[in-house]
């Protein structure tokens, strides 16, 4: 029995422990964690409606749009950089105070909040109540700011990089796109280098250079110049939009002083009945570039490097790849040479005989072994031009100088080119269908694929 009574002793004191650790325990806060800060404002970024930034003498005010986008409205009347305005609202409705310098009434002159470094007013939705937040100077341990709300009398400690986050220029807020374009809908490119006029098509997601010659385009370099176009953003502005009455006469002096009358460079851009037309003129002081969107009078500048791209000869927008074919997609592969000429049948995939095969009906007739074909066809698919030249006589090649004839059918519409393939000297030229000049090839890959050309020869029949 003495037994017994301890052992429920001992459950009973057990039982006690664990509950008070339950209960108390478990509820206390751990000794090392930190409480968490006091958010300055209850709310969130889309509840802010108007929005007016302070920098020095620079005030920029900003309202969100029935559609949910944000606008300028002074000093000029102008779409918002969305992500700059975004930062800033984030970071108004997640502000942490770090802690409380000061209570009750105080001289902000020490802090830096008589003339704020910047100070950020909003109002919210279903409320006029005009909320302004002040940011002073730098705390002496350099990792926070002194900060206060108008209508506050205590003075608080923020996150240095609150200042950064919302010191933000009329420059900032704005709009900085060149050419209000779509780049997805963008299907006509025309440049004008100084009456050299290249122009591109896109149709069926490939680009041609259709102007100065008719020829397929390099698909990455095209697409990118697009990009850079519609994504360009302003380096500055120079001029802002004027009124009606002063728009033609200032506009013509703009134009003479900024190199536009007489432009050397302009870029077009078409998507569907839609075109957007940017004039690069002379060079700034800055090194930039100024520009002008055709459809505003403002002037702005862009930089060297986007003036260096559109200035690129038209040779550098033929497509390098020879082929257009891949190596799984071939059905017929046909090699002309001086000498012989070698042909390669794709036997279709049927519920009998699954495995796709390659046959060889000419000079000889023989099943091909699917390795080496698939060596030669990933060999010859894979040729490129390391550059072009404009004319086949400027280099001194003629039919005489052919070495091979590569005609090849593809895809499921059956799809059929050819190239041709010219040896002069040392130098290796070839050209895709009828196209004009020649692009010169890397002698070696050209050795390399008719190397394998001759690895590719039938079975031997089976006894």
């Amino acid at each position: 029995m003495r037994g017994t009574r301890s052992t429920l002793f001992m459950l009973v004191v057990f039982l006690g422990l664990a509950a008070y650790v339950y209960f108390i325990e478990m509820e206390r806060r751990p000794a090392s964690e930190t409480p968490p800060n006091e958010q300055l404002f209850e709310l969130a970024a889309d509840d802010i409606e108007t929005l007016t930034v302070r920098t020095g003498s620079d005030e920029t005010n900003l309202r969100r749009t029935a559609d949910d986008e944000w606008e300028l409205t002074s000093p000029i009347e102008e779409a918002a950089d969305a992500a700059t305005v975004s930062s800033i609202t984030s970071e108004v409705s997640t502000l942490e105070i770090r802690r409380v310098v000061q209570e009750g009434p105080v001289d902000l002159e020490p802090f830096g909040l008589s003339s704020p470094v910047v100070e950020v007013s909003f109002t919210i939705a279903d409320d006029e109540t005009d909320h302004r937040l002040l940011i002073g100077e730098t705390s002496p341990t350099g990792t926070d700011r002194y900060a206060k709300v108008a209508d506050e009398d205590r003075v608080i400690l923020v996150a240095a990089s609150t200042e950064s986050a919302l010191n933000k220029s009329t420059f900032d807020l704005r709009d900085k796109t060149i050419l209000d374009v779509e780049t997805a809908g963008v299907d006509r490119l025309e440049i004008d280098q100084a009456g050299s006029v290249l122009q591109f098509s896109k149709s069926d997601n490939e680009w041609r250079l259709v102007q100065p010659w008719n020829v397929r385009a390099d698909f990455s370099t095209v697409e990118g110049l697009v990009g850079r176009i519609a994504s360009g953003r302003m380096q500055s502005v120079v001029t802002e939009d004027i009124n009606a009455e002063e728009e033609i006469a200032a506009t013509e002096d703009d134009n003479r002083a900024y190199g536009l009358t007489a432009a050397a460079l302009t870029a077009t851009l078409g998507a569907g009945s839609a075109a957007a037309t940017l004039v690069v003129g002379s060079q700034s002081p800055r090194g930039e570039h100024y520009a002008q969107d055709t459809s505003r009078s403002i002037v702005f500048t862009i930089d060297r490097s986007l003036v260096t791209d559109l200035g690129r000869d038209a040779l550098e927008y033929r497509r390098k790849d020879l082929f257009s074919f891949r190596s799984f997609n071939a059905t017929r592969l046909e090699i002309e040479q001086p000498e012989t000429t070698a042909v390669f049948e794709k036997t279709a995939d049927t519920a009998e005989d699954p495995e796709t095969t390659w046959t060889q009906t000419q000079p000889e007739a023989g099943d091909i072994e699917r390795s080496d074909m698939d060596d030669l066809l990933y060999k010859i698919s894979n040729l490129r031009a390391d550059s072009f030249v404009e004319s086949r006589t400027a280099v001194a090649i003629s039919d005489a100088d052919i070495i091979a004839t590569v005609r090849v059918t593809f895809g499921d519409k059956e799809t059929e080119e050819s190239v041709v393939f010219w040896r002069n000297g040392d130098d290796t030229y070839a050209v895709n269908g009828d196209e004009p000049g020649a692009g010169v090839v890397e002698s070696g890959s050209v050795d390399r694929a008719f190397d394998a050309l001759a690895q590719t020869q039938p079975k031997a029949p089976e006894e």
